[in-house]
């Protein structure tokens, strides 16, 4: 029987959304979170790049290489202070951030503790299908701004 070479590469084989719901399906549970978070960050840093408004000159790998380091929180905050987005979603996003750091900090935390059932397979859920609902809205904003506006058919990619 032959072995499959492991590759000395890491790397996801699908689109975030659709690897995260992978990963929960076969109860991959903290994966699933961390790729949607991730996947969440990468988008809002790539969308306060590209959204952002007057003539900027010169070399931007600096600018980029800064916006890349916000954290979550953060670039969701810079999204809200220059009108990117609304506080209703801005809202969400701070919800499922705070939601998913205390999921994942709870199951460190109380493993400790030894006095825990584990979380609640519902908070899990919750958390989850907000993260995959924000994915598809972030992706869409991005989509409209790729192309001025005019969205060209739907997107394959989504809650």
């Amino acid at each position: 029987m032959k072995t499959k070479k492991k590759s000395d590469y890491i790397k996801l084989n699908d689109w975030p959304p659709d690897h995260a719901r992978k990963a929960y399906e076969n109860e991959y549970y903290v994966e699933a979170i961390q790729v949607i978070h991730n996947f969440l960050e990468a988008a809002l840093q790539d969308f306060f790049m590209v959204s952002r408004h007057g003539n900027i000159r010169g070399r931007l790998k600096y600018k980029w290489d800064a916006a890349l380091e916000m954290s979550f929180i953060n670039v969701s905050r810079a999204l809200l202070v220059t009108g990117k987005i609304d506080k209703k979603t801005f809202d969400r996003l701070s919800q499922f951030n705070s939601l998913r750091n205390k999921l994942i900090h709870r199951l460190f935390f109380e493993y400790y503790e030894k006095q825990y059932r584990g979380i609640p397979r519902k908070e899990y859920d919750r958390v989850y299908r907000m993260g995959l609902k924000l994915c598809g809205y972030v992706e869409g904003k991005r989509a409209i701004l790729s192309t001025r506006g005019k969205p060209r058919g739907s997107s394959q990619h989504g809650a």
